[in-house]
């Protein structure tokens, strides 16, 4: 615990950075795709967008993320993984329009081995 306080000012070094790369000179800009995950406490989701530059290098990007807390409640974790998955789609549908790019396409990918069920 001790290793742990005195290393916690270092958090202030971290740097994440913001700039997704898009410029003038990109050839292609998408939401790539989103992921969702749920356990018995939490559940949470992330969409991610893929930018292929002019030189034809690819850069991918987190771009938004969201978590809560599963309620006090005990809830199945099927219910869980569904409300992971109900986030992730505002998430897709916020960030779609925030971004309203002719460059932007949306593409879904369906994560059955994620989703938890046979």
């Amino acid at each position: 615990m001790a290793s742990f306080r005195k290393e916690l000012p270092a958090i202030q070094h971290i740097k994440i950075p913001r700039w997704i790369k898009t410029n003038n000179t990109q050839k292609s800009m998408e939401l790539h795709h989103g992921f969702s995950d749920a356990s018995e406490k939490d559940y949470g989701a992330a969409v991610f967008m893929r930018v292929l530059d002019s030189s034809g290098k690819i850069h991918m990007h987190l771009l938004i993320s969201k978590t809560k807390v599963a309620p006090l409640r005990t809830v199945s974790l099927r219910r869980l993984e569904l409300c992971g998955a109900i986030l992730l789609a505002y998430l897709l549908r916020y960030t779609k329009g925030v971004l309203d790019n002719t460059y932007a396409k949306l593409f879904l990918v369906r994560l059955n081995d994620h989703v938890g069920m046979d």
